[in-house]
């Protein structure tokens, strides 16, 4: 299956494969070798949900400093 780009993911389509990857570590029969490949997958993606807000809480600073300025 590939990939989307960071730039073309979504918030909620990130946050929705989080939450497919939990699920499969949660299961008490998954093995080792799957959770942790789980585990180093959930790392990434939560690393592109924090940039997803880092973006979105910089443009909302812009927004409020235009804001601000035009007042």
């Amino acid at each position: 299956m590939a990939k989307k780009s960071d730039d073309k993911a979504t918030y909620q389509g990130l946050s929705q494969q989080l939450d497919d990857v939990m699920l499969k570590l949660q299961d008490p029969n998954v093995a080792i070798d799957d959770a942790t490949r789980y585990y180093e997958q959930a790392m990434q993606l939560i690393a592109q949900l924090e940039e997803h807000l880092e973006r979105a809480e910089n443009h909302v600073r812009e927004i409020r400093a235009q804001s601000s300025e035009s007042e």
